[in-house]
Formats: structure tokens, C-alpha cells, sequence
């Protein structure tokens, strides 16, 4: 098994970002969820390294992945990254899957390169489509990512943390030490009021074999994996139980890595 190799590739727009690749085996980028960076399913992939390539890309606007520029933040932008990583590794088809934001570009990959994506794996989903976030809920998460630029990470995440499982809110935590301010308050602004479909039907487009895990806290509501699961071609739902007595990424990764090589198991590629 490789151990896991940092690398800087280049956006469509030229913009720089860094990923970091490792194990042996089909093809599997994850990306983190919005707020930690790609350190944070290290001890999955590790878990996984024996059955999977296991790509783990900085999304732009987290950890090493620095873009200061909200124009730059849309789910196409974010979706093109995908593609642009799987050309930098010479790769011509992928498993793509992610946590939360993740799994919002895993989905918008799949809707917009569906033969670069082999199959999807999408961790504790956040994205209803059509159910728009309410102009409050906008607001506030505009507020965080304002407090963030003007007053630092840790300020601007102080507010947010204490509505998180204990685990997801370590990861968090964990990425402020390699979290750029700029970047990431332009990524969480602009994508405050933006979605990766305009509606969950649209989810019936994806041909390809996708792995639903739900998730289990307010934000990533387990109910959301059934309306999936109602459109999509070829899903796979397995509940975990994800946070119960979870405080790190360590106890995170045997969580969920049980889910994922069942679906390795299926030669979904």
C-alpha cells in the first residue's frame, strides 16, 4: 500500500490546490466536509487503502487550497476540480464521494461528468435541491463567513461548533491551524444560498451506482437518504451509527469505512 503522497495540481482557472493520494487500487476521491480540511478522512482512507487508490483533495477555499476569490466558488467550479485532479493523475474514471459540502460535489460531478464518475458515495448528504436555505439561515451563514474574514476562524466558527456532534466539531477544529481566513470565508459566502442541483429529481440523471450514508445530526438529516434513494437509478442506503460516542477523525473512520468497502465489494467501477 502507498503511503499518502501531497500534491499541487491546478484547477481549470489555473487556480493552485493541493490533494493528497495513497493505498492501492480502483480509483477513490473523498472530500471533506465544509469547514476541516482533507486531513480529516486520513484514518478512513488509511482504512481503505488496501482496496483503494484514495484521492483526498483540499476543496478550494480549505486547508492548502487557497482561493480569496467568491466569484471563484460555484458547485460547477468545485466539480471541474474533480475532473481536473483525475487529469492530473491520468486517471479516466473515478469513484467520487464526500462528507456533507463533499458530497454536494461528489453529486455535481456526477451530474456534470458523468463519464469521469464511475459511481458516487455520499456521506451524511446536506442538499435538498428545491428546498432552498430560508433567507435567514442565508444570512447567518454570510455572518459566520464576514466574522471569519474580518475577525479570524476560530472567532467566526465559535457560534457554529456547539451546534455539531462532538466528532465533527473536532475535525473542524483540527483544520484551523491550516485554514487561510480569505479563502475560506469567500468559500462559505459564496455558497450560502447556492445548491449542486436545482432539484432532488434531478438526482435521477446519475446512472451509475451510489452509496448513501445518512447522516444523523440536524444539519445533515438522515430522512434527506430516502428522498435520494426514491430518485435514484442504482442506491445503496446504509445507516451507521456515525457520532455516538465519536470525539475525533480516528473514531470517525471505522464508522463508515464498513459502508464504503461493502460498496467497493460490488465493483461499482
Amino acid at each position: 500500500m502507498r503511503e499518502h503522497d501531497e500534491i499541487v495540481y491546478r484547477g481549470g482557472d489555473g487556480c493552485e490546490l493541493v490533494a493528497s493520494v495513497g493505498g492501492s487500487g480502483v480509483p477513490l476521491v473523498l472530500l471533506h466536509g465544509g469547514g476541516p480540511d482533507h486531513r480529516m478522512l486520513l484514518p478512513l482512507a488509511s482504512l481503505l487503502g488496501e482496496r483503494a487508490t484514495v484521492i483526498l483533495p483540499d476543496i478550494r477555499g480549505f486547508g492548502g487550497s487557497i482561493c480569496r476569490d467568491r466569484r471563484l466558488h460555484t458547485w460547477d467550479r468545485y466539480a471541474d476540480d474533480v475532473v481536473a485532479l483525475l487529469d492530473h493523475l491520468g486517471i479516466d474514471r473515478a469513484l467520487v464521494g464526500g462528507c456533507g459540502m463533499g458530497s454536494g460535489i461528489a453529486l455535481r460531478a456526477g451530474l456534470t461528468a458523468p463519464d469521469r464518475v464511475g459511481g458516487l458515495v455520499l456521506i451524511s448528504p446536506e442538499h435538498k435541491g428545491e428546498q432552498r436555505p430560508t433567507p435567514e439561515e442565508v444570512a447567518w451563514q454570510e455572518g459566520v463567513a464576514e466574522q471569519i474574514r474580518t475577525e479570524g476562524v476560530e472567532s467566526g466558527w465559535a457560534g457554529v461548533l456547539p451546534r455539531m456532534p462532538a466528532g465533527m466539531a473536532a475535525m473542524v477544529r483540527d483544520g484551523f491551524v491550516r485554514a487561510d481566513a480569505a479563502s475560506q470565508a469567500a468559500a462559505l459566502g459564496a455558497i450560502a444560498s447556492q445548491e449542486p442541483f436545482e432539484r432532488i429529481a434531478d438526482l435521477s440523471a446519475l446512472e451509475m451506482p451510489v452509496l448513501v450514508i445518512p447522516g444523523g445530526d440536524p444539519n445533515h438529516p438522515p430522512e434527506l437518504a430516502e428522498a435520494y434513494r426514491g430518485v435514484l437509478r442504482q442506491p445503496l442506503v446504509i445507516p451507521v451509527d456515525m457520532w455516538d460516542g465519536v470525539t475525533d477523525a480516528e473514531g470517525f473512520a471505522p464508522r463508515v469505512a464498513p459502508a464504503i468497502e461493502r460498496f467497493l465489494d460490488s465493483e461499482p467501477l
